[in-house]
């Protein structure tokens, strides 16, 4: 099976949002409104057969994420 790539909606630390593949340690692309970096992140996850975004609060915190492709399977408990 292949590997879910996985895409962060973060706050950039200089004001504005990122959106930074998992593990890069770098952010890929910076916007201006978090509703730009969700629509990018959104457009990045669905193009793979298993993609995800992740998404933050301005505190850096969980807010939402969505799995597009094959749903991973529920895990009881």
């Amino acid at each position: 099976m292949a590997e879910r790539k996985v895409y962060h909606v973060k706050p950039y630390p200089d004001g504005g949002w990122q959106v930074e593949f998992e593990g890069a340690g770098h952010a890929s692309n910076n916007y201006t409104t978090k509703e730009e970096a969700l629509a990018r992140a959104r457009h990045l996850a669905s193009q793979p057969p298993l993609g995800q975004d992740i998404v933050h609060q301005s505190d850096g915190t969980f807010q939402t994420e969505s799995t597009y492709g094959e749903d991973p399977p529920s895990i009881p408990g």
